[in-house]
């Protein structure tokens, strides 16, 4: 599967998750239950090695929600370098789902931004 297929898959599959969440947010709020409660979701990030490299899993309410075992953005199979370079895009892409910025894409300027390439 190609990459520009994974990020699409990713991306139809976030939007499904928001869509559900709002839809749960509405029976709250008609139910009088604090949406607080209802709209609480769990994220994890785990590392894992990759050949000679690093990826990143991360999870949504213990689900694997992104599978990424090589660096997004970048042409080619390529792994992260490092743990540490794994985990700090995965936190940025964390970021980015808690921000609503769906499809949580990554570009290759801001992967050299975090340093990713040094």
């Amino acid at each position: 599967m190609s990459l520009a297929a994974i990020v699409v898959l990713t991306g139809i599959t976030l939007v499904m998750i928001i869509q559900s969440n709002r839809g749960e947010r509405r029976k709250a709020s008609e139910s009088n239950v604090e949406e607080e409660t209802v709209t609480e979701i769990s994220m994890e990030i785990t590392t894992f090695q990759v050949g000679e490299g690093w990826g990143y899993d991360i999870f949504i309410d213990g689900k694997v929600y992104i599978h990424q075992p090589m660096i997004p953005a970048v042409q080619g199979i390529s792994e992260f370098e490092t743990e540490a370079k794994a985990r700090k895009t995965a936190e940025f892409v964390v970021d980015k789902i808690k921000r609503n910025i769906i499809p949580p894409t990554v570009s290759y300027k801001e992967l050299d931004s975090l340093g990713i390439f040094n």
